[in-house]
């Protein structure tokens, strides 16, 4: 959604907050495409109508260039005309960019010489010049509305001084710059560092496509139970991963020898073209190893050698997000949700959950869900837990955060985000029992997924 949908729609926020009929709205947004049929439930379990209304209109905004158009067509379709209109009288046309695109290549190589210096008789340098100690009195440094500053040293300045660029011209004259702060900073009590031509320290994300990303969704195996609501989970994970710009494959219920080929073979193809790469695998598991639907064991270790510098040459120093949903062993806690788990395993003093249709469906599990950032997980033992109408936990709340924080937030800062969602909004109704996402990461930069953004 462009921002200036974005600011009409939360100019009239009070308004729609009390106004809005949610379930119109929504009968026509699902018709469009815009949300599934479960979204109705997540806005509707809040509590009242104005927390409904306000949920929904935060949400709205990340759900993609359709939903500003959607959403005024189903104000009208719900007999709602005059909140729309309200808001199209709130659209503020993007001004026109008046002037010319910088042209780095007319810069002067010595720009300071471009026009005359006000005092060319005065010194470039300053360090023959000291600051003058102050005299300090204590009602001075004790009064609340000062800053407190006499501690030994001052603190730590970092002065980042880039002089020559790959197709930028050289910044002559920068040398000059940086000891004159390297001076101030000193004679102010400061502890200085000066680092020169620092690269940038976030991973490039601007191909387009940012890469590719496969999702192995096995939900029928031969004699284990069905694992209701992956689909969901797998439908997620393919918007998401093209809201993020990759081009998205989809492989359903494959043995555990066609996954090690097709991980394989993924990881064989020229990722030349491409910033990033993700893999998705929702099946069963059981600590260190996936199932494929013929029950066949699929070692993680073995899995994640295809990513190597041997294997996939191609994606040598590119982040690699990887996301395996799948148990890691058979403990339980009390609950009744569809697992991941093979089998009834159980804590010794909690007998194993039975799955029952008619249970109730807040009764939640301990569970140690897995997040994979080129490294492996430490975390074992616990099954990992899904709504047969909702997906997993963990899947919905990356979802939602992803789409809402992505044009803004690094990966890890999203990802501590989903822990707070998991963590809190997935609380037993008796309040003694969470979930808690477990993501592990090498890697070396921020990775920010620049939604948008292309380089020419």
């Amino acid at each position: 959604m462009e921002d200036v949908h974005r600011k009409a729609i939360r100019a009239n926020y009070v308004k729609l907050s009390k106004d809005m009929e949610l379930d119109l709205v929504m009968a026509s947004l699902i018709q469009s495409g815009i949300y599934e049929p479960f979204m109705v439930d997540t806005f509707k379990a809040k509590p009242g109508k104005l927390v409904q209304n306000q949920t929904f209109l935060n949400n709205i905004e990340t759900r993609g260039p359709k939903a500003y158009a959607a959403f005024l067509n189903a104000l009208v379709e719900a007999g709602q005309e005059h909140l729309a209109k309200d808001i199209k009288s709130k659209e503020r046309p993007r001004p026109q960019n008046q002037f010319e695109p910088m042209e780095t290549s007319n810069f002067p190589s010595h720009p300071t010489d471009a026009g005359v210096w006000p005092n060319p008789e005065g010194p470039a340098i300053f360090e023959q010049f000291h600051v003058k100690r102050a005299q300090v009195k204590s009602e001075m440094v004790d009064n609340d509305e000062v800053y407190r500053m006499v501690s030994q040293p001052r603190g730590l300045a970092v002065i980042i001084n880039n002089r020559t660029f790959r197709t930028m011209p050289e910044r002559r004259g920068t040398e000059v710059d940086g000891r004159n702060l390297q001076h101030v900073f000193k004679e102010l009590g400061f502890n200085v560092e000066t680092k020169s031509n620092v690269k940038a320290q976030v991973y490039r994300m601007s191909s387009k496509p940012r890469g590719l990303a496969l999702i192995i969704n096995n939900k029928h195996f031969d004699s284990m139970k069905t694992r209701q609501g992956t689909d969901i989970d797998a439908k997620n994970l393919v918007h998401v991963f093209q809201q993020l710009h990759f081009n998205v494959d989809v492989k359903a219920n494959v043995t555990a020898l066609e996954m090690a080929t097709i991980v394989k073979e993924f990881c064989k193809m020229n990722h030349s073209n491409f910033d990033c790469v993700a893999l998705a695998i929702l099946t069963h598991g059981v600590e260190g190893a996936l199932y494929g639907v013929d029950e066949k064991k699929l070692l993680v270790e073995d899995l994640l050698k295809y990513f190597d510098a041997d294997r996939a040459p191609t994606l040598i120093g590119k982040p690699k997000i990887i996301i395996l949903q799948a148990c890691r062993g058979e403990r339980f806690d009390k609950g009744i949700e569809s697992t991941d788990a093979t089998g009834a395993g159980y804590a010794e003093e909690v007998p194993p959950p039975v799955e029952d249709e008619n249970a109730d469906p807040d009764a939640l599990a301990e569970s140690m869900l897995k997040l994979e950032l080129e490294a492996p997980d430490a975390f074992a033992r616990f099954v990992s837990w899904r709504n047969s109408e909702r997906g997993s936990w963990f899947i919905q709340a990356f979802t939602e955060v992803i789409l809402q924080y992505a044009q803004s937030e690094d990966l890890l800062s999203m990802l501590t985000k989903v822990n707070a969602k998991v963590a809190k909004a997935f609380e037993s109704s008796s309040g003694r029992n969470k979930q808690m996402p477990a993501p592990v990461t090498m890697l070396t930069k921020k990775l920010f997924f620049f939604p948008g953004f292309f380089r020419q």
